[in-house]
């Protein structure tokens, strides 16, 4: 917090009570001890004390100052206003100080030299004139003191306040660097030792002590001694600590009368004291000083030296030195070290040191140092091996020079340095390698490389780019460009302006990419290259040169002509394959017409068994069936050969949503699910455009609905988005059920060829996967796109838009198709025979179980491979001959639930796959599994009959009807 009117903090003010508490203690300790002439005593202390206050906390708290000096005048029955005038000038004094010695220059306030004593010295002389002059006036006007007495009062005031200056502010100063090492281990029993024998010797000598024993041996010059001892051991601190000391036991003394001082305080008012104290503090100062400084240096050196030993061992270098006169060399550890030896194992001459040279080096060597000594170069530098201890080679960098000559300029001293530099050594060898290596690189590249150097001349010109330019491999490389490089545009008819040829560019400082260009040498056939390359540069990025690297990409593009003729090609066999699925779908028509037509046939004969009618009704559904899948793979052909032609006549669209709602309703039925449409009464009665083809998408979208929809139930909605124009209209139909639903990432793939959203999908609900295809391409050929939104377990909803033109209503075309009528179907075995059918297509089921019932055989059956496991472990005892086993079933596959027969169950009853898949990997796979036998679908009577048999035997044969 601080005071607003004064500045000052709470911390200034305890601060400035702590002076004002420390300058009255001190005061009242001075003053007890003595005073002459009133009140004026030879040494004040509180003065020396103020200063070195407010030089180190700084002249704003002067305030401290005044109130001790007011509080000390009090403390000797001073009057209030004595008080204040007193402790006005003692604090101007120390005010005075404070500002004068910062203004010094070169003043120090740590009083490390000389002249910071003297400049302390002069402004104390001073500033205690301040005080001085105000004291003994105030004593004057208070009557205190007589008019006779005011001269030599003052000289009195400025003696004590000067040495107090002297004495109490380095003491201060100086102490504040607390001298640690006089209280560490033995030093402090020696310090202890020392003051308190000076301290003994000061009260024998002033105050009188041991006079019966000492008599007139007690010499004031014995202090001289001391404070030279202190110098010498405790510097400046030391000093300062026996002077305190000495001044206030020869004070004391004079006070009392004893000692070396008693009479002077009677004599001559104490100014011996005075002199006293000046000459034993400037001796032992001035001495202190001096060793200071000498201790200064000597630090000074020791670092120096420690530095120098310390970059000495950093450097790792060998130093000798040869003292030629005396034919001696100095070495030190490190030389000898390079070479694997102890100093001590070095001899100090030159004999040695020219038997470590290797001998292929030494002459050349020795060479070297004599050139210089000779004064042929200005200083000796040379590489060299030289011999290690073990037996190897160490690689020395010798580097000397003449540091001392004779009066005649003959050379006396020879000093040098050692640098071991193997490693360089062993680095350039490597690099050097590595360039020869790079350079039989460059020259083995199957790419061309040129480069320049940074004046442009051409520095590289690599095997390759030699013979793309019919460059002999032998010839010299031009110092500057040249025109007659066969350089040409891309077109292999324009030459290659300069500016546009690579290198030139790259050395201009552009960065060339993919830059393509023709070579065409005389005798070559046409060359296409692309060129890359730049300018390289140094540490300091200035441009070295230019280099290019030039790849040949004749073949590459031979390679892609021949590729795109390989695409027209492909794509002229695939709208050949599209016409061949087309007269296929005719070839595959033909047949199918007749079992189709002939079924029907025989559905109108009254008098065909009921069961006969209900296999043929079920012949027409799977005929149908097969005719629609070839006629989703014809549309498809159609529309991916572009071939599909939209009728435009005039149609009710309610006539063919109900063709939509009646192919939908029998499955909706059977599944139990709702089926909705809702066709507001605003949409026109009579439209004009493909009433089939939308039929045909309505109806795949409401059978996919329906198929995938368990609960819950599809809605199906008509919606007039816009009118175009007055002819013109866009219709949204919108299909959505609750049924399965989409996952997010399966939607992108919705409307590919071939695809469903997963393989469980196919294997559950069937279909070949390109009913969305087909309706995707054919909304589009109708003007509009789908749109569609579904998440798992939550349904669909699928949208779709067409464009459709408007006239007046008229009777639109039925394209209500015949629906067949139901069917009929056949065969029977050994008694009692019990077979386990397992299949989830309820056709198959009956067509299976009811050839088998021809034969006599009992069939049980389930859909999916874990009811087989379930009926299997319910049983006690092997009641089935045989399991005839589907291999693409819903839950559990039947090579699952195979080898769970086999391994988990124990079961070793046959097993026989039935599937409609033919590969052998799919028959390989099922052998594997477990399985014991293998029949293709559809099934044949005589192949299944003949497989029973073999595994299971028959007492008798039916023959069938």
């Amino acid at each position: 917090m601080t005071l607003p009117a004064f500045g000052y903090r709470w911390a200034d003010l305890l601060r400035i009570a702590a002076i004002a508490t420390a300058y009255t203690l001190l005061a009242g300790v001075v003053l007890s001890i003595a005073t002459a002439n009133g009140n004026v005593t030879v040494f004040w202390m509180p003065g020396g004390f103020a200063l070195a206050v407010l030089l180190i906390w700084g002249k704003r708290y002067w305030p401290g100052v005044y109130l001790g000096g007011v509080a000390a005048s009090i403390l000797v029955d001073d009057p209030w206003t004595t008080a204040l005038f007193l402790a006005l000038g003692n604090t101007l004094e120390s005010l005075l100080g404070a500002w004068l010695l910062p203004r010094l220059r070169d003043f120090d306030v740590k009083l490390t030299k000389f002249g910071d004593f003297l400049a302390l010295a002069g402004v104390a002389a001073v500033s205690a004139a301040v005080s001085a002059l105000i004291g003994p006036a105030a004593l004057l006007a208070s009557g205190y003191l007589t008019p006779d007495k005011v001269a030599d009062n003052i000289f009195h005031w400025w003696q004590a306040d000067t040495l107090g200056i002297l004495l109490t502010t380095p003491m201060i100063m100086v102490w504040m660097d607390w001298p640690r090492a006089w209280f560490r281990g033995t030093g402090l029993l020696k310090t202890l030792l020392f003051f308190v024998t000076v301290f003994l010797a000061g009260q024998a000598i002033f105050l009188g002590w041991f006079a019966a024993l000492l008599g007139h041996y007690a010499f004031a010059f014995w202090m001289f001694a001391a404070v030279s001892i202190a110098a010498v051991f405790y510097g400046r601190h030391g000093v300062l600590l026996i002077c305190i000391m000495v001044a206030l036991q020869a004070l004391q003394g004079a006070v009392w009368g004893l000692g070396y001082f008693a009479a002077d305080l009677a004599v001559t008012g104490l100014h011996n004291l005075w002199l006293y104290m000046l000459a034993l503090f400037g001796s032992g100062i001035l001495l202190a000083l001096v060793i200071h400084d000498r201790d200064k240096v000597i630090n000074e050196l020791q670092r120096s030296e420690r530095q120098l030993q310390m970059i000495l061992q950093g450097s790792e270098l060998g130093f000798w030195d040869w003292d030629i006169q005396n034919n001696s060399v100095q070495r030190n550890a490190r030389w000898a070290e390079m070479l694997g030896y102890t100093p001590d194992e070095i001899q100090q001459d030159v004999k040695q040191w020219l038997d470590f040279m290797h001998p292929d080096d030494r002459e050349r060597a020795w060479r070297s140092v004599e050139d210089h000594l000779r004064g042929l170069t200005p200083q000796h530098r040379i590489e060299y091996r030289m011999l290690h201890k073990n037996g190897g080679i160490v690689w020395v960098l010798d580097s000397a020079k003449i540091v001392q000559r004779a009066a005649d300029g003959k050379a006396m001293r020879l000093c040098g340095t050692h640098s071991d530099i193997t490693e360089i050594k062993r680095m350039e060898e490597h690099l050097q390698r590595e360039q020869e290596f790079n350079k039989i690189v460059l020259e083995n590249l199957a790419d061309g490389v040129v480069a320049c150097n940074d004046q442009g001349v051409l520095t590289l010109f690599n095997r390759a780019a030699r013979v793309w330019h019919g460059m002999d491999a032998q010839a010299v490389l031009p110092d500057a460009w040249a025109g007659e490089y066969n350089l040409y545009e891309v077109d292999d008819k324009t030459p290659l302006s300069l500016e546009n040829i690579p290198l030139v560019r790259a050395f201009r400082g552009e960065q060339v990419q993919n830059a393509a260009i023709s070579i065409l040498a005389s005798g070559q056939p046409p060359r296409h290259v692309v060129a890359n390359g730049g300018p390289f540069f140094d540490a300091a990025r200035r441009q070295l040169g230019a280099v290019i690297v030039m790849h040949d990409v004749t073949e590459r593009e031979k390679s892609e002509a021949a590729l795109l003729e390989a695409m027209h090609k492909a794509e002229a066999a695939n709208q050949a394959k599209s016409a061949f699925l087309a007269n296929m779908s005719h070839e595959i028509r033909t047949p199918l017409n007749a079992i189709v037509g002939f079924s029907r046939l025989a559905q109108r004969q009254r008098q065909m068994a009921e069961l006969r009618n209900n296999y043929l009704t079920r012949i027409v559904d799977a005929s149908n069936h097969l005719l629609n899948i070839v006629d989703n793979i014809l549309d498809f052909s159609r529309i991916e050969a572009g071939q599909v032609r939209l009728e435009s006549r005039a149609f009710h669209l309610t006539d063919v949503i109900e063709l939509v709602k009646n192919y939908a309703d029998m499955d909706a039925s059977a599944k139990g699910v709702y089926l909705i449409f809702d066709i507001p009464p605003d949409i026109p009665e009579v439209l004009v455009g493909d009433p089939l083809r939308l039929g045909q998408v309505l109806t795949n979208i409401v059978n996919n609905a329906v198929k995938f929809t368990e609960q819950g139930g599809v809605a199906v909605t008509v919606a007039q988005t816009t009118a175009l124009h007055k002819h013109k209209i866009r219709l949204n139909f919108t299909v959505e059920d609750t049924g399965i639903g989409i996952a997010t990432e399966e939607l992108p793939h919705l409307f590919g060829a071939f695809t469903q959203a997963d393989t469980t999908t196919t294997r559950r609900y069937g279909g070949t996967g390109l009913g969305l295809a087909i309706a995707e391409r054919l909304v589009e050929s109708m003007g509009g796109s789908f749109d569609v939104h579904s998440s798992p377990g939550r349904g669909s909803r699928f949208s779709f838009s067409v464009e459709l033109s408007l006239e007046k209503r008229r009777q639109a075309r039925d394209r209500h198709p015949d629906r067949a009528a139901p069917m009929s179907a056949l065969p029977q075995a050994p008694a009692g025979t019990r077979i386990l059918l397992v299949e989830d297509q309820e056709d198959n089921q009956i067509v299976t179980r009811d050839i088998l019932g021809l034969a006599g055989y009992q069939v049980d059956v389930v859909p999916n491979g874990l009811e087989a496991v379930k009926k299997l472990a319910l049983q006690e005892s092997e009641v089935y001959a045989a399991i005839l086993m589907d291999l693409q079933l819903p839950v559990m596959d039947g090579f699952e639930t195979t080898r769970l027969i086999r391994c988990g169950m124990g079961k070793s009853l046959p097993i026989i796959a039935m599937t409609a898949s033919v590969m052998a990997a799919e028959r390989q796979k099922a052998l594997e599994s477990g399985m014991d036998d293998f029949i293709a679908k559809p099934t044949d009577m005589n192949e299944l009959f003949a497989t029973l048999k073999r595994w299971i035997g028959s007492n008798r044969s039916v023959p069938a009807p």
